[in-house]
């Protein structure tokens, strides 16, 4: 049986796959989700992983090395107004 990490790799370079060959001009289609168009679910999926990847890193004594940019990139989306990076 394949380990759960492995699992995880195969699912996040399918999401790489698909969010990496949306067309542009697509972005603003609408989605399954009502709440998300295409632009906002890519972003919605990019958060969800860096938080939850976060909160393992806390839960088991690991440091998260994501890259300043992707930090960025989702810390301005996941904090509350006036605690966080951004506007």
């Amino acid at each position: 049986m394949t380990e759960i990490h492995e699992q995880l790799a195969v699912a996040a370079r399918e999401a790489d796959r698909l969010a990496g060959a949306v067309d542009p001009d697509r972005l603003g289609d609408s989605t399954p989700c009502p709440e998300y168009d295409v632009r906002s679910l890519i972003a919605h999926l990019m958060q969800e992983i860096v938080l939850h990847s976060w909160d393992l890193a806390v839960a088991t004594g690991q440091t998260p090395q994501f890259p300043d940019e992707v930090s960025a990139t989702v810390l301005p989306v996941s904090s509350p107004p006036g605690t966080g990076p951004g506007p």
